[in-house]
């Protein structure tokens, strides 16, 4: 997995952390429309499934240099996102980079993935990756001389209730 899709895959996972913080409950508490209700309630819920499965490898460092990783570096995260940020993220990419199996829990964990991967000399026009799941990860990877055009990348929630 590449230095981006790590990235990308510790980006999601903190922004559903989040929700957890002090901050993000009140934010998700303060919202009035049921739609909205009932996506902040699917955002804690799959913050709370994130936070199990991250604390559960945390608790099982493997090896001598995973030593500094502990639950308490996601606890602090939670309790001040901004401040501890560094350090979780910190965490997760040492953890990342190197423990495969982890890494396909997370990305599964965190919701689907879609990816367009163009080989070398390869190409990938027109395509479409669609989902409604808020908690997708869409990706374009072109390796050295592909080429990746006129593809779509949409998330889209709708209110059930307002389709006929």
């Amino acid at each position: 997995m590449d230095a981006d899709t790590i990235r990308n895959l510790i980006e999601m996972t903190l922004v559903s952390l989040s929700v957890l913080s002090p901050v993000g409950t009140a934010i998700v508490a303060k919202v009035g429309d049921s739609m909205a209700d009932k996506i902040g309630e699917d955002l804690v819920e799959q913050g709370k499934h994130i936070y199990t499965v991250i604390h559960q490898r945390f608790s099982h460092t493997k090896k001598p240099e995973e030593s500094y990783i502990t639950p308490k570096i996601l606890d602090d995260f939670i309790d001040n996102p901004k401040l501890y940020r560094p350090a979780l993220e910190g965490a997760l990419i040492d953890i990342l980079q190197n423990d495969p199996t982890f890494r396909q829990q997370l990305s599964q964990t965190l919701g689907p993935v879609q990816q367009i991967i163009v080989g070398k000399r390869g190409s990938a026009i027109a395509n479409q990756l669609k989902t409604n799941v808020i908690s997708s990860n869409q990706s374009i990877h072109v390796e050295e001389d592909g080429l990746a055009q006129d593809n779509v990348m949409d998330v889209s929630i709708t209110n059930k209730q307002d389709t006929p």
